[in-house]
């Protein structure tokens, strides 16, 4: 779980992003939490957040994880350029598991989608699955471009002027991905002013004949709360 970020886009607030009240059914409840349920519904025993040393709010919330039936495991950068990046940071904890992936303050419906997704995974023999959701927000997210046999073709990042309609929300990989982002990471330039984008490394596997294959979620939902509106959106409408 990523929470390196700035939140930029929601200008002052008064906590970690990750930790912004949403509203649910069973009362307020910190957006990430969304995530850790659909972790906790997978089955994964352990959960790794790299953040920010300044974001002590989130461990001091979350504690060990008991809360949501999982093993929390804390790890703390000065700064991360990206999420390719902050992943790469747990390499050591992670390079012999399988991983199953999300972004914090995005709210995923439905509540099992991770779950469905690491099964999706094994039982097609993939490198990478992607939790593929509608979405009419091409400027804002990754769109994903498959083919009948549900095999990768394209990502497109943050692009206006796309026609799909499916963008990926969740992933789920083994170490053989986790391997080559690493490498991916290592030969990342650093001067590139433009910020390395996950969709980015999807890509240059598919190049290198990895198997990326999208599960998808026709009646899925979500919201990022990255911004002023989308989270007024979330403390106003109950999320499981």
């Amino acid at each position: 779980m990523p929470a390196a970020g700035h939140a930029r886009r929601l200008g002052k607030i008064e906590c970690s992003k990750e930790l912004l009240p949403v509203k649910s059914f069973a009362g307020a409840q910190p957006v990430c939490a969304n995530l850790l349920h659909q972790f906790q519904q997978a089955g994964v025993q352990r959960a790794c957040i790299v953040l920010r040393r300044e974001k002590a709010d989130i461990p001091a919330a979350l504690g060990s994880g008991k809360e949501y039936g999982l093993s929390l495991r804390y790890i703390e950068v000065d700064a991360s350029p990206s999420v390719p990046h902050s992943i790469d940071v747990s390499y050591s904890e992670i390079k012999n598991s399988d991983v199953l992936f999300g972004f914090p303050d995005i709210l995923i419906k439905p509540a099992n989608a991770l779950e469905a997704l690491a099964v999706a995974r094994v039982s097609t023999n993939s490198d990478v699955m992607l939790g593929l959701f509608p979405s009419t927000q091409p400027e804002k997210v990754d769109m994903v471009e498959y083919d009948e046999h549900n095999s990768v073709r394209a990502i497109v990042i943050k692009n206006p002027d796309c026609k799909l309609r499916e963008t990926w929300l969740l992933a789920a990989w083994n170490a053989q991905f986790t391997a080559f982002l690493h490498a991916w990471v290592d030969d990342c330039d650093a001067t590139n002013p433009t910020e390395p984008q996950l969709g980015q490394v999807f890509t240059a596997g598919i190049r290198q004949g990895l198997k990326i294959n999208v599960h998808r979620f026709p009646q899925g939902n979500y919201l990022d709360i990255g911004t002023p509106e989308d989270l007024a959106i979330a403390q106003q409408k109950n999320w499981a």
